[in-house]
């Protein structure tokens, strides 16, 4: 055959071949986005069950209480127009409730009395507890996104990509997030001060005996300091040092 327009007699065998090997890149393009879309969604749930267990255990570390931690977790992380993960056929993964995430709160164990604040010993134990400076233990928020009931849904289709078998592949994905709670800091001069006033050992017993006495003496001297235009007596000394630190306290 001849040459001279350049045709080659043996490329007539490869006519086609381009589009069929273009054909199997395609296809591998696919299946490749398809993977890539499927771990993403993945990786955004996991990092959503990452923010939600933070903010479980933070939650909980203002006095929170952990039935409305869950409720917030949930409903800040996993429901809303911003969670709605779907499948390749468009069916929500998570229902309405979202009971596939379980939040789960735990407190571990306590330190031993003699690494505590003021060590051991009866009394010092009941004013640690009495004051809120006793240690609870580390708190731990876990947070678990269980969808195995997807796989059981899932039927085997016969198709050339076998696509459908991204749809069975669904991990636990479990995030946890530990945090020491309670150092014992009061959040405001006031709450300090409701925490010393209640305390029994610290405050409220001898406090007790000292305002009856006051009241006793003010009851039989309060006419005679009447005549002198004396003020009466006060019966509340915590308020009137409210905001007041002893100056070496404030040095640096």
């Amino acid at each position: 055959m001849s040459t001279r327009y350049g045709f080659q007699p043996h490329l007539a065998k490869q006519q086609g071949q381009a589009m069929a090997e273009g054909l199997v890149v395609f296809l591998a393009l696919l299946v490749l986005w398809v993977g890539l879309a499927w771990l993403g969604r993945l990786q955004d749930m996991g990092l959503q069950a990452q923010h939600g267990s933070r903010h479980a255990a933070f939650a909980a570390s203002r006095y929170m209480d952990d039935a409305l931690a869950v409720q917030q977790v949930k409903h800040g992380y996993f429901l809303g127009p911003s969670h709605q993960w779907s499948l390749r056929s468009g069916a929500a993964i998570l229902d309405k409730e979202a009971s596939q995430v379980t939040v789960k709160l735990e407190r571990g164990l306590t330190l031993d009395d003699k690494a505590q604040v003021g060590g051991r010993g009866l009394s010092v134990a009941r004013l640690r507890t009495e004051l809120g400076t006793a240690d609870l233990g580390i708190l731990q928020a876990n947070v678990d996104l269980n969808l195995s009931s997807w796989r059981e849904q899932q039927t085997d289709k016969a198709s050339l990509l076998r696509l459908s078998d991204l749809d069975k592949v669904w991990p636990i994905l479990r995030r946890h997030t530990a945090i020491l709670i309670d150092s014992g800091h009061a959040s405001n001069d006031a709450a300090a001060q409701q925490r010393l006033e209640i305390s029994p050992i610290a405050w409220a017993n001898s406090s007790q005996k000292s305002y009856e006495l006051a009241r006793r003496t003010d009851a039989v001297m309060g006419a005679v300091d009447a005549a002198w235009s004396r003020e009466r007596p006060v019966f509340d000394w915590l308020q009137a040092w409210t905001g007041r630190v002893p100056e070496h306290h404030l040095q640096p």
